[in-house]
């Protein structure tokens, strides 16, 4: 019988490995595989109930039927290296024994990628022979503390220089914009895209648009962006912290008329530790709501809020709506209400 280390602390399932190093691999060559071996160490049968991966790019093939004290089972692992360039670590996490053993094997390794043309790197064209990598920038979460800057890459595949320009809406003093004024043939480079809120009072969901010109003709599309902006967290602000919880986050107000108002109520609580302090309340295009920036809760309080609907202009079917609030909670700090219904 083969050698075994054990896996997670108290798990009857144990691994000859728990991690698998594929090195180098090549794109060309397609997916790889390794199968991990264990034995059921325990005293009674066992069925792997859950085996998780956290890509499509992964996939587990595994031992169905239960596994008798002292045998062996297996689970293949491969991993699909189709354009996905770079270094990879993968996770499976395996359920068995009724949820009592957890156990977590791990493939990793280098693809080294095949070679592309310039438009798969470069997908989005524009006029006159200029393409880009992509067509919108989500910063995520930014602070006040400093510029966060984000690029959109440009490839001018034709013979000639280019003549770009390029505008921001709605104007913006805290988005700026940057790229060469003439790309030259066969040149490639950055646009870049940069939110700096230093000195802003702003807070919550901004969302902007860079306006493209390609050698003085406006572009159907144009570069959308947007970020979230946040309190400036310190690490310990995950421990003793303040604790968004919406009371629902869903709220399903049934049947609605176009330009009939709705009215309902929901609940924000505070349920940790310090104070919790509404930045920004943003709904969307037809809900208003008493909820202001500014207010704050308690440790262990709720407040109730007022939030009225009114659709207007939705074809019949089923709708969604909401407000975004953006607090001072360091784990969380954007939640969304979602208001559902269906248009009579």
């Amino acid at each position: 019988m083969s050698s075994f280390a054990q896996g997670d602390s108290g798990s009857a399932l144990v691994f000859e490995r728990n991690v698998w190093d594929f090195g180098v691999i090549n794109e060309v060559d397609g997916p790889v595989s390794y199968t991990f071996k264990f034995n059921n160490n325990g005293d009674i049968p066992l069925v792997l109930e859950r085996v998780m991966v956290s890509c499509g790019c992964t996939t587990p093939e595994y031992t169905r039927e239960p596994i008798m004290p002292g045998e062996e089972g297996q689970i293949k692992i491969t991993f699909d290296p189709a354009d996905r360039p770079g270094t990879f670590i993968k996770d499976i996490y395996i359920s068995s024994g009724g949820g009592k053993n957890r156990d977590k094997i791990t493939v990793r390794g280098e693809v080294k990628g095949r070679p592309r043309s310039i438009e798969e790197d470069y997908p989005y064209q524009l006029s006159d022979g200029l393409r880009l990598t992509k067509f919108d920038t989500n910063f995520g979460y930014i602070d006040h503390s400093k510029p966060f800057s984000m690029v959109v890459g440009y490839a001018n595949t034709s013979d000639k220089p280019v003549k770009f320009d390029f505008s921001v809406s709605p104007v913006s003093e805290n988005v700026s914009v940057s790229a060469l004024p003439t790309i030259c043939a066969g040149c490639k480079g950055d646009i870049t895209i940069t939110y700096d809120m230093r000195g802003s009072a702003s807070y919550g969901r901004v969302a902007h648009k860079v306006e493209l010109w390609v050698n003085g003709r406006k572009e159907t599309l144009g570069i959308t962006t947007t970020a979230i902006v946040v309190d400036r967290f310190a690490p310990y602000d995950s421990t003793a912290r303040p604790e968004m919880k919406l009371m629902p986050s869903i709220m399903d107000v049934g049947d609605v008329s176009n330009g009939t108002e709705v009215e309902a109520e929901f609940a924000i609580a505070n349920e940790g530790e310090r104070l919790l302090i509404v930045r920004a309340v943003q709904p969307r295009k037809n809900v208003t709501t008493d909820l202001k920036p500014g207010t704050q809760i308690a440790p262990g309080d709720e407040l109730t809020v007022k939030a009225s609907l009114k659709p207007s202009g939705i074809r019949g079917g089923f709708f969604a709506d909401g407000i975004y609030i953006t607090t001072n909670d360091p784990v969380s700090p954007m939640k969304e209400l979602r208001i559902m219904g269906k248009i009579k």
